[in-house]
């Protein structure tokens, strides 16, 4: 319920210098890391649910990995709702990351024991200069939990950062992704995948802030909406003036499974820049009939069938 157990966790073989801690006992204890940089990416004045949660939250969690630190296993991060009834938790992480550090973080939402849950995510993390970050978001919740996720990175010069989103479950999911490429030659790769049916709703909105020149990222999002299933892709890169030399591609991809399954997607360009190779797209249809047809005729059945062509079909982003 956003508060870190220690005695639940398992930090042994970690690096001595590597912190990880309760990110209410950092500030306390005046940590500087914690103090310089705590609400300075997330700012509460853009978004309600992230002030909600600058008001709210308890306890957190810190994690800081200094300079030239390089773990050799990722760090998973579950987080768990408990409770007889229903529970409205907070849940927020402070993530740092050195110069010439690397790690693996899984951010797992899929553990729970309550009657229905909502939770309102906030998870900040920074970059030093060549940093690399591998980012895994899984989201398998249950029909009676709902989740607002937000995450802001802001990432240095010659830092890489990957992001893989994952939203397999929930009533309501919805994905806040802001990165910010704050230094020259710095590339972010941004990709997910989502497969809402039965009433739910998953919803991915998404925002690279190009302010700097000689930048790249990429993004690919693909969905597999089901029966009954609501999709939403909102991706928007920005392009500043003075971010000459940027490299950026988006793409949004949907496959509709039934007649009642429904996408919304809108991929976004904002470019003030002139020197730049910008591109984006969005396509949405059906399983082809062909294939299915061709592996039919083999003797395979419809629904291994159909499942075939989606594993392979989500394959690029898995």
């Amino acid at each position: 319920n956003g508060r870190f157990i220690p005695e639940w966790s398992e930090l042994e073989g970690l690096p001595a210098t590597v912190t990880i801690c309760s990110l209410q006992d950092a500030l306390h204890e005046k940590n500087i890391h914690a103090l310089s940089a705590i609400g300075t990416l997330a700012s509460f004045e853009k978004d309600p649910f992230m002030a909600l949660n600058a008001a709210l939250f308890h306890h957190g969690l810190f994690v800081y990995i200094p300079e030239a630190c390089i773990l050799d296993k990722p760090l998973h991060l579950i987080f768990q709702n408990q409770g007889d009834e229903g529970v409205f938790v907070q849940p927020r992480a402070l993530i740092l990351q050195g110069d010439n550090s690397e790690a693996k973080i899984i951010q797992d939402f899929s553990t729970h024991s309550a009657p229905y849950s909502f939770s309102n995510a906030v998870c900040e993390i920074q970059l030093a200069e060549n940093a690399k970050l591998d980012l895994y978001s899984l989201q398998c919740e249950d029909d009676n939990q709902s989740l607002v996720n937000t995450t802001e990175i802001h990432i240095r010069k010659h830092a890489v950062l990957k992001v893989v989103n994952f939203t397999l479950g929930g009533k309501l999911v919805r994905n806040n992704l802001n990165v910010v490429l704050d230094s020259p030659e710095c590339e972010a790769h941004l990709s997910g995948y989502y497969h809402p049916g039965n009433g739910q709703t998953f919803d991915n909105h998404t925002l690279v802030d190009h302010r700097h020149p000689r930048c790249n990222s990429n993004e690919l999002y693909k969905g597999a909406i089901g029966a009954g299933g609501h999709a939403v892709f909102n991706g928007k890169v920005f392009v500043r003036k003075d971010a000459q030399k940027t490299n950026a591609y988006q793409n949004n991809r949907n496959i509709l499974l039934s007649d009642d399954a429904m996408v919304n997607t809108k991929p976004q360009l904002e470019i003030y820049a002139d020197d730049v190779k910008c591109s984006h797209g969005s396509s949405t249809g059906y399983l082809d009939p062909e294939q299915l047809f061709y592996l039919r005729s083999r003797g395979i059945s419809r629904e291994v069938a159909k499942r075939l062509l989606l594993k392979a079909y989500a394959g690029e982003i898995i």
